[in-house]
């Protein structure tokens, strides 16, 4: 079973660009030197990427003409292709009284597809998968189906993992002013357990919904009103809209891992992770980003006239439905021989 932590938004809010380096003491002596761990979002495009930082530091005694400085530095990171993730859920077809659990709710299954896209070349030997772990208001990683917990799983170049994971409906959960509080639930892959509310984990999680919240925002339509619009019309938006807030998903899967690479002979662990935000049942999300065709490319595709459209039945409602088939498990006939 997994392991679960309520953590409140702002609790984990907004990570600040600028961060205080701890001293001990508060001030850096001469000669002495901190030693400071950096979490960096990893960039989407492999290669080598600038990044520059600034130091800001005072002076000890106050009231001098030069009361601080500004030290700029900048460094080159190369990045190289790690895992992906595809994930996708879907309701449990299994009957009522297997899918529910002691709070009376259903089950939903949660299929992962880590594959290690790293080239070999590049001196990654393999990767590690140590830990899925799920952040969420209304839903949570319950247990394993597949693999096992003591399945240890290590991925070389080019080879896949196929993950499933039982998801159970949490209980909505507040804070005491009334603040939301989020599930984050881990399942380890091994002896090691991460608690994920306490990484960067959460900075990621909250950081990454509030930039989705602000391009919800900024491309929603505005409100606007059109008279003579048939009653028929908002009845089916009532439907559609109905279907589609059933089939709603609000789950964000963390895959932590390890990998061990081999640079000048030497042997180094490095420490990620990669998130996926699942929205809707049945609906597969990746990690990684559809590559953008070129527009050479485009200009040499000719393009046909498209038919019109189908109007297809409610795809949502055919989700909703869930049929059980109960029959008994031995049946005894009494055969009659006719002569």
């Amino acid at each position: 079973m997994s392991s679960e932590t309520l953590v409140s938004a702002p609790a984990c809010s907004q990570p600040s660009r600028v961060t205080e380096i701890p001293i001990h003491g508060g001030t850096l002596q001469p000669g002495q030197s901190v030693r400071l761990p950096l979490w960096l979002r990893g960039p989407d495009q492999e290669g080598v990427h600038e990044i520059n930082f600034l130091f800001y530091y005072e002076n000890t005694e106050k009231g001098l003409k030069i009361s601080h400085r500004v030290l700029r530095h900048t460094v080159f990171i190369c990045a190289s292709r790690s895992l992906s993730v595809q994930a996708s859920a879907c309701r449990s077809s299994a009957s009522p009284h297997h899918s529910l659990d002691d709070k009376g709710s259903g089950g939903t299954l949660v299929f992962i597809d880590v594959e290690n896209v790293n080239a070999s070349e590049s001196g990654v030997r393999e990767f590690h998968i140590v830990q899925v772990s799920s952040s969420s208001q209304h839903w949570r990683l319950h247990k394993y189906i597949n693999p096992c917990n003591n399945y240890d799983c290590r991925l070389s170049s080019r080879e896949r993992a196929k993950l499933c994971f039982k998801a159970m409906r949490c209980k909505p959960h507040e804070g005491s002013d009334g603040v939301k509080e989020y599930t984050f639930a881990d399942l380890n892959l091994g002896n090691e357990r991460i608690m994920s509310s306490s990484t960067p984990c959460g900075d990621f999680f909250f950081s990454c919904r509030q930039s989705s919240v602000l391009e919800q925002v900024n491309s929603a339509p505005r409100n606007s009103r059109s008279q003579g619009s048939g009653h028929s019309d908002n009845t089916a938006s009532d439907i559609t809209n109905i279907a589609k807030k059933c089939n709603e998903l609000d789950l964000n899967i963390i895959v932590i891992w390890k990998a061990y690479v081999v640079e000048d002979n030497k042997q180094l662990i490095l420490e990620g992770q990669l998130h996926v935000a699942l929205k809707t049942f049945g609906k597969e999300a990746s990690s990684l980003i559809p590559k953008e065709e070129t527009q050479e490319m485009m200009l040499l595709r000719f393009k046909s006239e498209l038919p019109p459209p189908v109007i297809l039945p409610y795809p949502e409602l055919s989700q909703l439905i869930r049929t059980n088939l109960c029959y008994p498990e031995t049946f005894t006939h009494h055969f009659v021989k006719e002569r």
